[in-house]
């Protein structure tokens, strides 16, 4: 009877929350209706720096995902070198973690990593369903198996929330939702987000960064979706209204195409918000990126006024030499954000008259830049 008493009351608990996030009123950003169409990136960056990361012995192929903590950069290489590397801010290699085969405690492809407190870091197998834990000198510790696949996660207010990529889609009774919460030990989980059978596995081409950090809130973000869910029960989810433009929220179950072409030829013709990604908080400032149609576009919103500027990426210009908006960026860190600049677009900012660049070491993707966010 205890046993029965105190299931009763987590069941309701978890009720209780769920009802209570469902009275919490959303907080709006109207995009289209609140812009302003400035251009003028000085506004908000205020100066331009550039580390070279050196790569002659040890080198990462590609960028997949980079986050940078407590002073030291972390890169994971998804598909080219398979591994995680680390480096110090003045760029040199701190320790590499490479380990993919088949034998116990090893990985075949991972696909994410969480950074904790201690500079252990949590490596996600969406293969083999693992969580592979390494120490802060690049260490094995331990692994984590996992109930269902996923391809991206966060930890946050001591639970984990994955999310699946739509992955669960025929399998069982009560699939995994697209956005799942589950404890550090995995032993349970909760759908936060359902799974979108219309869409099936639509969105595995579509990656991107679906989980980002502002004023202490950590929240997901679908790229099909005009609205980012908080992972705190307690505070507001974020509606970003593009009006007439906003992703139908059934587009999927109304638009039945044979091919994903015909799907993104539909989502470009009509030029549909979509692909909301790349979210860096910086206080009351946001950035982050969207499509209309095939345009891609970058904005800093205002909370505080209540105001976003935005214009086509190529379309921010600035005094500085330095600046350009060359492709999204790779992480953020104390109110800076940090792009990867390749060998050709450094060769075009030398011509612009960038002198920071002279002297540098350049690799193809070696070169991070970082814009200092006023």
């Amino acid at each position: 009877m205890k046993y029965l008493i105190i299931i009763f009351l987590v069941i309701l608990m978890s009720c209780s929350s769920k009802n209570n996030k469902e009275l919490i009123e959303a907080d709006v950003i109207n995009v289209m209706a609140n812009s302003q169409h400035t251009k003028d990136a000085d506004l908000y960056l205020d100066g331009i720096k550039f580390i070279d990361l050196k790569t002659e012995d040890t080198f990462y192929g590609e960028i997949s995902k980079m986050s940078v903590f407590k002073d030291k950069i972390y890169i994971l290489d998804e598909q080219v070198r398979a591994g995680l590397y680390v480096y110090d801010l003045s760029g040199n290699l701190v320790y590499e973690y490479r380990n993919k085969g088949q034998a116990p405690h090893q990985y075949l492809q991972l696909s994410d990593f969480i950074i904790n407190e201690d500079e252990s870091v949590e490596l996600l197998d969406s293969y083999l369903q693992k969580i592979f834990v390494i120490n802060k000198k690049g260490e094995y510790i331990d692994t984590k198996k996992m109930s269902f696949p996923a391809s991206d996660f966060v930890k946050h207010e001591g639970h984990y929330f994955f999310h699946t990529n739509n992955l669960e889609v025929s399998k069982g009774e009560e699939p995994i939702g697209l956005l799942a919460k589950s404890n550090l030990a995995l032993r349970e989980h909760e759908s936060l987000v359902p799974i979108d059978e219309a869409r099936g596995e639509f969105i595995l081409n579509q990656r991107g960064e679906n989980f980002f950090f502002w004023n202490g809130n950590a929240y997901f973000m679908d790229i099909f979706s005009n609205e980012a869910i908080s992972l705190n029960s307690d505070e507001p989810n974020i509606i970003f209204d593009f009006g007439e433009k906003s992703f139908p929220k059934d587009f999927f179950a109304e638009n039945d195409f044979p091919d994903q072409g015909m799907y993104l030829n539909h989502i470009f013709s009509n030029e549909l918000a979509w692909n909301l990604t790349g979210f860096s908080g910086f206080d009351n400032l946001l950035f982050f990126k969207f499509a209309l149609g095939m345009e891609e576009y970058f904005a800093f919103f205002d909370k505080k006024n209540n105001a976003i500027d935005l214009t086509q990426r190529r379309s921010w210009k600035s005094n500085n030499p330095c600046f350009s908006f060359l492709s999204l960026p790779v992480a953020a860190y104390e109110n800076q954000l940090i792009f990867s600049v390749t060998a050709k677009q450094i060769a075009q900012l030398k011509s612009n008259g960038c002198s920071q660049l002279e002297g540098l070491e350049i690799d193809d993707n070696n070169i991070l830049m970082l814009m200092k966010v006023k």
